[in-house]
């Protein structure tokens, strides 16, 4: 690692204990073997504080936001400046559609972020493009308002220079890294270079 790189772990969803008992142990397991991270994202929908502090610790400096499902006092909405690149953060059910990329688009250009990191839908997301949206799905692989399911998953987010790189590992056995996309940011990017949604069962 050079000067000037930074990694950030990116959760949320874990609804522990109304959908979850716990954070899988694998994932655990995955994640102290990976810290510590520069910065840890949560989006939102924690339910319990004992989640929080522990996922805090996985990183020296952490930023939280609310989710609909919690009565913890978080914010909103947060807007992280990494390695020069504005990071917004929000939950996500702000959004009426829910996981719409229009609105979800619309929200990071009203917070002027190069990078949106949102959740609620459950379902990991990588689209790159004019304004990069990042949602790590589940960290406990939690059923979503619609009682769908995705496998436990995080997103691990590098930067450095001009672009950044995402990972995406998902708990299908073991904890696997399933996806891995180098996002540019600044001017001149172009909408909808790529866009993944979902998750893999390789």
């Amino acid at each position: 690692m050079g000067m000037g790189f930074r990694r950030a772990l990116i959760v949320g969803d874990t609804h522990v204990p109304d959908r979850a008992g716990s954070i899988p142990r694998q994932i655990v397991e995955a994640l102290n073997s990976m810290k510590p991270f520069d910065y840890v994202l949560i989006t939102g929908d924690l339910i319990s504080g004992d989640v929080l502090e522990e996922l805090r610790g996985f990183g020296e400096k952490s930023y939280a936001v609310r989710g609909n499902m919690d009565s913890l006092e978080l914010p909103d909405k947060e807007v992280i400046k990494i390695e020069g690149m504005k990071v917004g953060l929000m939950h996500g059910h702000q959004i009426r559609r829910r996981g719409d990329v229009d609105e979800l688009t619309k929200a990071a250009v009203k917070l002027g972020v190069d990078v949106l990191v949102s959740g609620h839908t459950h379902e990991p997301a990588i689209m790159r493009g004019a304004v990069n949206l990042l949602n790590p799905g589940s960290l406990t692989g939690a059923w979503s308002g619609g009682g769908a399911r995705s496998p436990p998953s995080f997103l691990v987010l590098e930067a450095g220079g001009a672009s950044i790189e995402v990972s995406l590992f998902q708990l299908i056995g073991e904890v696997k890294l399933t996806r891995r996309e180098r996002v540019l940011t600044g001017p001149g990017i172009h909408p909808s270079i790529d866009l993944y949604h979902g998750f893999d069962d390789e």
